[in-house]
């Protein structure tokens, strides 16, 4: 246990200094090539670095290639969180400089999760989905509802709301694997990377708020993760835990780089893989129950993306407010709507309730097991 403590230390550590440093160097250059865009909170024109979020991808990857170096019993898991956290990398920088319809992100993100399969054994059959399969009523309702999802997935496809045709989709082909005792694993892990990624790239836009709800996230999975002494998914999150905090000091208010795609996707789906590996997954949606509280909210509206809809900066006094828009669910929509407040009162906000959410987290993990 020592030993994997220090090594979940160390790996923090390599991932802190690697993430400041790079972050440092990214704004630069980013900068110098042009790679920038409006921070719209803020009165004025101020053009701040995109996709700065390079470094939270490799900083992570830092963390995990020192671990994976020293650690032989963890290679397999640990180089399975790493490949998925270089292909989110990939798939965000894409998102950034050539942009990706919501349905084309949810593919291929889904995509990124398939080294984690392989790593969870994910051939086997779960023990509660062989129990009610034996139960023939279960079985029968398993089979209909697959026609049902399909039915609904074509009239989302037919209505041109391709994101809540894949989801359904998704959700019709994980009842089929359910019914034909095909492991789960195959299709829960994809869209569980997927719900995650996609989560925290929606609870964004402001400063600080990605990276310092990812570090709230990264802290409470690695503490759930040594009670439940699942040190591998602790060290994912050590190194993750290190990468945000690093970012954190060049994001926060006011910001001089953004994560942009790159980093929320990653951010998202590195909590995710920790949760696979440590076989915790119920216990880490609580501790990201805000993200994922915001991805349901957009679900409800179908995914509707309209730049026009956002929250105005406002100069009232010596104080910059943020005016929620009409028509766009949200969190922090929700939050604004109750009381005026600075960027920052904001950002503060949403990471409270993230910390809510991480104690809750440990609260159920301790009645639980």
């Amino acid at each position: 246990m020592l030993y994997e403590i220090l090594l979940m230390s160390a790996s923090f550590g390599i991932a802190f200094l690697s993430a400041l440093f790079l972050t440092r160097l990214l704004i630069s250059a980013l900068s110098e090539a042009g790679f920038v865009s409006q921070d719209t909170n803020k009165i004025g024109y101020t053009r701040i670095p995109e996709s700065g979020g390079i470094a939270i991808v490799l900083g992570v990857s830092s963390g995990l290639l020192f671990a994976v170096s020293l650690y032989d019993e963890f290679r397999l898991t640990l180089t399975a969180v790493l490949a998925t956290v270089l292909f989110l990398g990939f798939i965000g920088l894409l998102d950034d400089f050539i942009g990706l319809s919501q349905a084309k992100k949810i593919i291929l993100v889904a995509f990124t999760g398939l080294p984690l399969v392989a790593a969870h054994a994910g051939g086997m059959v779960t023990e509660i989905q062989s129990l009610l399969l034996n139960i023939p009523t279960i079985k029968l309702i398993s089979e209909a509802l697959v026609f049902i999802l399909a039915g609904v997935s074509c009239f989302y496809f037919i209505k041109k709301r391709p994101v809540l045709g894949i989801i359904f989709a998704l959700l019709s082909a994980s009842t089929i694997a359910f019914t034909s005792y095909i492991s789960l694993y195959w299709v829960l892990i994809p869209i569980g990377v997927t719900a995650a990624a996609n989560a925290t790239n929606m609870l964004a836009g402001f400063n600080g708020l990605e990276s310092g709800l990812g570090a709230i996230c990264a802290f409470f999975v690695m503490v759930d993760a040594i009670i439940l002494a699942r040190y591998d998914a602790a060290i994912v999150s050590a190194a993750l835990f290190g990468t945000c905090l690093a970012f954190l000091k060049y994001n926060n208010f006011p910001a001089k780089v953004f994560p942009g795609d790159v980093g929320t996707l990653a951010i998202g789906g590195t909590i995710a893989a920790a949760s696979v590996i440590g076989h915790f997954e119920i216990v880490a949606m609580i501790a990201i129950a805000p993200a994922l509280f915001e991805f349901i909210l957009k679900v409800s509206v179908g995914f509707r993306k309209d730049p026009s809809i956002r929250t105005v900066p406002k100069l009232e006094g010596s104080r910059v407010v943020l005016i929620p828009p009409k028509g766009m669910p949200s969190i922090s929509h929700i939050i604004l709507n109750r009381r005026k407040m600075t960027e920052p009162e904001l950002v503060k906000n949403i990471w409270l309730l993230g910390i809510i959410s991480g104690i809750f987290s440990i609260v159920y993990l301790l009645l639980r097991y």
